[in-house]
């Protein structure tokens, strides 16, 4: 009985400790933390998984332009993160973590000569001349579509997955110069899916 008896008082303490780091935890967010003054939903003071769950419910960008409407140019997605829609932000100071980046990438770069040099590589794959001969290719590809659309007949279609395929097997065909047919193969399906699902860990654990 003893030994029964401290294993329940040490159950209570850690009990005891733990809901009191949730609430420490919970006011320090409602209370203390440096945004705590945006407004927002109020689940995402607490929690990444607000955003999380609109990405893998795959309509974030609603929730974001609705969440504008409500909350104005700036409000809170996460307990770390806000979302702006102002032109000032693209110029404002948080960009300044790029620099600590050693790779520094085309769409984070405000150094007007690293963006050149950037940009230029870019630039020949994605030139006019370039695009021109991919056109076929592309083509190729919305007449898949557009066939897969006729067979449906007189039928009310959802083309919102036909047409997340037809741009997986388009942006397959520019990136990797291979067809990944997913509009004609259910097996090659298993990647957009992928890429989907990880929509919601990125929004959770992009801080």
């Amino acid at each position: 009985m003893d030994t029964l008896g401290r294993l329940s008082e040490v159950a209570v303490y850690a009990l005891g400790i733990i809901v009191s780091l949730i609430l420490f935890a919970l006011s320090y967010q409602l209370v203390l933390h440096p945004l705590k003054d945006y407004p927002g939903p109020f689940i995402a003071k607490f929690t990444d998984g607000y955003g999380g769950y609109h990405a893998v419910k795959r309509r974030l960008h609603l929730a974001i332009y609705f969440d504008h409407l409500k909350y104005g140019p700036v409000y809170r997605q996460a307990p770390n993160r806000l979302v702006f829609n102002t032109s000032s932000a693209l110029r404002a100071r948080i960009y300044a973590h790029t620099q600590f980046n050693p790779q520094i990438n085309i769409f984070g770069t405000l150094e007007r000569e690293r963006h050149r040099q950037k940009r230029k590589i870019y630039g020949k794959v994605l030139s006019e001349r370039s695009l021109r001969s991919f056109e076929p290719t592309m083509s190729s590809e919305i007449d898949v579509f557009l066939k897969l659309l006729l067979e449906t007949k007189n039928e009310v279609v959802n083309v919102s997955p036909l047409c997340e395929r037809l741009t997986t097997d388009v942006a397959g065909q520019l990136a990797f110069g291979q067809p990944l047919d997913t509009q004609t193969q259910e097996r090659n399906r298993a990647f957009p899916r992928a890429m989907i699902s990880m929509n919601g860990l990125v929004s959770i654990f992009s801080e």
